[in-house]
């Protein structure tokens, strides 16, 4: 997975938690405007589409049904479903994947590979990297 992916992963899971169960559009906008911790403009632009397929496949995020939104400019435009995310607290999916690994399973993907926030919980149950 590249460093690409994982990022925007964390910045959503970020906006997600502080901000609550938000949809797509609100969480591209924003993810496109974060700021780092200096306080400078994030240089990256992720597109609708990364996001979303980000969110659809990440076990950090669970999809809570959708909102109708305009598509275009206007009071008249016509509205399309945009679906609603929120996060998944990193403890719990954690917690499930050390018991997969201690029964002697394996994980799809390596905890290496993993968002910051998950491989500091990881190691905070006891996980080893």
């Amino acid at each position: 997975m590249p460093r690409s992916s994982t990022l925007l992963e964390e910045r959503a899971y970020a906006v997600v938690e502080e901000h609550g169960p938000l949809n797509t559009r609100e969480i591209l906008e924003k993810v496109n405007n974060y700021t780092n911790y200096n306080g400078s403009a994030s240089q990256k632009g992720y597109s609708m589409h990364q996001l979303a397929q980000k969110l659809r496949v990440s076990p950090f995020f669970i999809c809570l049904g959708e909102d109708r939104m305009p598509m275009g400019m206007g009071d008249t435009a016509k509205t399309t479903g945009v679906l609603k995310y929120d996060v998944i607290p990193v403890k719990v999916i954690v917690h499930e994947k050390l018991s997969i690994v201690k029964d002697g399973g394996h994980l799809v993907t390596p905890v290496k590979k993993m968002p910051r926030f998950f491989k500091k919980e990881w190691v905070r149950q006891g996980g080893e990297l």
